[in-house]
């Protein structure tokens, strides 16, 4: 996505590590099912620039930094919810295969991508 698209206030662009695509748990994926909740692993690509400070509803003129860098590593709460045609679409114009979009909010913890922690 990097070049293609700037993303806004904080969002996060992460490409899924491959070996993540189970549950802490050790639990496979079932893709077409509902709201399913899992942990996963990966590397952030981009970063926005993060939220508008604001105070009392009123803007600050300033962003809040996320904190992150690309090529951090993350652990971070996954919600794979039920795909629509247009979802699916958007995903395929905009993403490739293994990237996803989450925000700060969705992240447990922030690591060394090269040295990843072992969650066994």
């Amino acid at each position: 996505m990097t070049g293609r698209l700037r993303l806004m206030n904080d969002w996060i662009l992460v490409k899924m590590d491959p070996d993540s695509k189970k549950t802490l748990s050790g639990t496979l994926f079932k893709p077409d099912e509902a709201y399913e909740t899992a942990m996963r692993t990966g590397r952030v690509i981009d970063v926005g620039p993060g939220p508008m400070a604001k105070q009392h509803g009123q803007c600050l003129g300033f962003r809040v930094p996320t904190g992150l860098e690309p090529g951090d590593g993350v652990l971070f709460n996954r919600i794979i919810a039920s795909r629509t045609k247009t979802a699916e679409a958007l995903h395929q114009a905009i993403l490739e295969e293994d990237e996803c979009l989450i925000r700060p909010a969705d992240i447990l913890i922030v690591f060394d991508h090269n040295d990843p922690p072992r969650f066994e």
